[in-house]
């Protein structure tokens, strides 16, 4: 079937989603339907489109997330071949809190992995690491670059900058790819902390993603510095921040957030959110915890069809999801935010799939 150019026939009620790839920058989601003589449009906005966002995914990198990176081995190397190992040199034995340790040498684990007696734990940072990246560079930075971080590394200042990611760099990104950094034996979160608050200073807002087991040695410290950020931010003396946690692992220790709770910098907006990474079944799911879709995030809004013509206007302002009618041989619509002078368009002309009409 060709595609149309009008919406004018689909079924009556029936919503069609604009997919992703076409939607606006502003949009989370699209969709539209026939009602009546009109089409109806229900739009959700992705965050406040007067606020300008700097983004950061900084991920744990100490000893407790070692496996997760894929940086671990599993297995067991049989007695028989630690005792080879031993006599070809490519072991040491210490003495340690009064007993004998056996230390494997380069040599030996190279040839317990060829010999499958060892494997590298899979890598379970990679992906959802480039997902965060991906969703925060393209939908909310001002810059589109997301900062990619590490934290809770061996040596000062315990966190490490691995520079910006662009959207179309996130899907290919190699975590933890080139960049040298040793595995904490500590987690300390609390450097990290103060480092992304004393540059905030440089733009109005920052949201910072950060992929953790929450294993933190220093977490009454965080917990303190926190309380006393929040009451900063709320009182405008710090730039606004916004920090979502993900859990990651099998022992993730989520008490440190959740003693966190409560800490409000803005109506209906606290400083930390948690989400454990396993329930999160899409990364643009993040953003309804950020950025509610009951709260006015517009002071004021007009909607025009694509020959410009306006067709609505929200002068009290829109909640983060609103609806508007627009004529029935629409094939899209303009967006605009006063004071705001750019006009952001909107397409609804998709191939229809066979059978909507």
């Amino acid at each position: 079937m060709a595609p149309r150019t009008s919406v004018s026939d689909i079924r009556e009620g029936e919503f069609i989603p604009i997919p992703r790839d076409l939607l606006a920058r502003v949009f989370r989601a699209v969709a539209y339907r026939k009602v009546g003589p009109s089409i109806e449009v229900t739009a959700t906005l992705l965050f406040p489109p007067h606020e300008e966002w700097d983004t950061v995914v900084a991920i744990d990198a100490s000893e407790s997330m070692r496996p997760l990176w894929g940086k671990a081995f599993e297995g067991d190397i049989p007695l028989v071949i630690q005792e080879r190992y031993a006599r070809q040199g490519w072991m040491l034995e210490e003495t340690r809190d009064g007993q004998i340790q056996r230390l494997l040498l380069p040599e030996a684990y190279d040839d317990a992995l060829a010999k499958g007696y060892l494997k590298w734990t899979p890598n379970e940072i990679e992906r959802p690491g480039q997902q965060f990246l991906e969703l925060l560079a393209g939908k909310v930075d001002q810059q589109q670059q997301c900062r990619l971080m590490v934290f809770g590394a061996g040596g000062e200042p315990g966190w490490l900058n691995l520079g910006r990611v662009t959207k179309a760099e996130a899907a290919d990104r190699p975590l933890p790819g080139d960049e040298e950094f040793e595995f904490g034996g500590e987690a300390r979160l609390l450097p990290l902390l103060k480092h992304l608050v004393s540059e905030a200073g440089a733009v109005p807002r920052t949201l910072a993603v950060l992929v953790t087991d929450g294993r933190f040695v220093d977490a009454n410290d965080v917990q303190s510095y926190c309380r006393n950020l929040a009451v900063l931010i709320k009182a405008k003396e710090k730039h606004f921040m916004k920090f979502l946690a993900i859990g990651v692992g099998h022992q993730v220790n989520r008490k440190v957030f959740d003693d966190m709770e409560g800490l409000e910098i803005a109506p209906g907006t606290d400083l930390w959110d948690y989400r454990p990474f396993a329930e999160i079944n899409d990364p643009e799911d993040l953003l309804s915890t950020v950025f509610p879709v009951d709260r006015v995030v517009a002071s004021a809004v007009v909607i025009c069809d694509q020959s410009g013509k306006v067709v609505q206007e929200f002068p009290e302002g829109v909640l983060g999801k609103f609806s508007f009618q627009l004529p029935p041989e629409a094939t899209g619509f303009t967006i605009q935010f006063p004071p705001d002078p750019r006009v952001i368009p909107q397409t609804l002309q998709l191939p229809f799939r066979k059978g909507v009409l």
